[in-house]
């Protein structure tokens, strides 16, 4: 008999972030949001960074400990190794992009906020070399959203999942970590198709390094998922038509790989 509560995590997981929301709204918000448009000052860019209207480039030059919220499609979001710091549960998102598409954000560390980096309906954006870690849910969560690429970003010690695909088709990850999550997975893909995974490293995680829950279509190639504690490596749930080719899953306390 094989046990797991994969059954019904995604409602979960959406019915917390909308309760959140609303409790966010409810209360004002968690506190002050820094907002990123493209016109002369870049929306709040100047308060906490310099402004590029040419390349419409926001590169932060001092820390924050508020949400980062992009309203222009087409700008980019430069961390410059600066980072956002929340309060923990009551502090919504460290990045929130909604109905965005061709926004870049790099170089940016997110930490302590509900959810770190949170992609909602947003399409053909890029995120490189992030830090999510301390996030109170997932460190990178997308959904809803479809042809993203990840690549280079560390999803590391967030108390649930390090990044999580909801209802996201034709994603890119590539170069990974998602590494010593606390609550359940390093990367889990809930009822997201056509995605491709290549040369993430998930390991040490509580539950499983890689997840896929109604998931089909999917290519995972050459990724690492050693040493999970209590389950599998790479587990495959009611999930079709997935190619799995050159991936190491060594040393977990249930199976390498397990369909």
């Amino acid at each position: 008999m094989v046990y797991d509560d994969h059954i019904g995590r995604g409602r979960v997981l959406k019915i917390a972030i909308g309760i959140m929301a609303l409790v966010l709204m409810m209360a004002g918000g968690a506190g002050a949001t820094k907002f990123i448009r493209n016109d002369a000052t870049g929306g709040d860019c100047t308060s906490f960074g310099t402004w590029n209207a040419a390349t419409k480039t926001c590169t932060m030059t001092a820390d924050l400990i508020e949400t980062i919220q992009i309203d222009s499609n087409g700008t980019t979001l430069d961390g410059n190794g600066y980072q956002t710091t929340g309060a923990g549960y009551s502090s919504g998102y460290g990045v929130n992009l909604t109905g965005r598409s061709g926004v870049t954000i790099k170089n940016l560390n997110v930490a302590q906020y509900y959810n770190g980096f949170y992609l909602l309906n947003s399409n053909d954006n890029y995120l490189i070399g992030n830090k999510a870690s301390g996030n109170v849910y997932v460190g990178i969560y997308l959904s809803g959203s479809s042809n993203n690429r990840l690549s280079s970003n560390n999803a590391n010690s967030n108390f649930d999942n390090g990044i999580y695909l909801d209802h996201s088709n034709n994603n890119a990850l590539s170069g990974n970590t998602a590494n010593s999550n606390l609550g359940h997975d390093g990367i889990i893909l809930y009822s997201s198709d056509n995605n491709t995974l290549s040369g993430n490293t998930a390991n040490s995680n509580p539950y499983r390094g890689i997840e896929l829950d109604y998931s089909k279509i999917n290519n995972l190639t050459g990724n690492i998922a050693n040493s999970n504690k209590n389950f599998d490596g790479i587990y495959l749930f009611s999930s079709s038509s997935n190619t799995l080719s050159g991936n190491t899953a060594n040393s977990n306390n249930g199976n390498g790989i397990y369909l």
